[in-house]
């Protein structure tokens, strides 16, 4: 078989690599280096024009790993929420479970580009936009959406794409 290697399976640390243990839960540290590793995508398509999408994946890993260690070194995802359930603390600002929710959003906006594109969408910036309206959009206030829409104008074709997330293919 053909193999390829993409940006997503050349990382070091990827979604693909995350294994639930026996309790079916992920380990927190294997969890974030992959959004860590993911985040890089911004890199490239857009480096500073993208920085603020990085720069919130980052703010959620980080906050999420501060909570982790906060929290007498809870070694997984799901312990780190139901400590915050416990605690109901769920909903405070700094929140890990508010870290997990966004960080979600924002792996779900870049999951739907890609769907739009296997979908058929030919136009990367439809494709990213239209992902936009379906994951975030509905939870940022007008300012956010307006910077979104500006950082739209700047998204590259999906002709310029292509080489950087598909480097290798027999």
């Amino acid at each position: 078989l053909p193999i390829s290697i993409s940006f997503w399976n050349s990382r070091p640390h990827h979604f693909g690599n995350l294994t639930p243990n026996s309790a079916n839960q992920v380990d927190v540290e294997s969890f974030l280096k992959a959004c860590e590793e993911f985040s890089a995508v911004y890199d490239l398509i857009g480096g500073s024009t993208f920085a603020p999408l990085k720069s919130d994946v980052m703010g959620n890993v980080n906050k999420i790993r501060g909570k982790a260690k906060e929290y007498n070194n809870l070694q997984t995802i799901e312990q780190i929420v139901q400590f915050e359930i416990d605690n109901k603390t769920t909903t405070k600002k700094g929140s890990a479970t508010d870290a997990c929710m966004w960080l979600r959003r924002g792996l779900w906006l870049f999951c739907k580009f890609l769907l739009n594109v296997v979908n058929g969408e030919a136009d990367a910036k439809v494709a990213f936009s239209s992902a936009y309206d379906q994951t975030l959009s509905n939870h940022h206030n007008f300012i956010v959406r307006k910077v979104v829409n500006v950082m739209l104008v700047a998204f590259p074709s999906w002709e310029s794409l292509m080489p950087v997330f598909l480097t290798k293919h027999d």
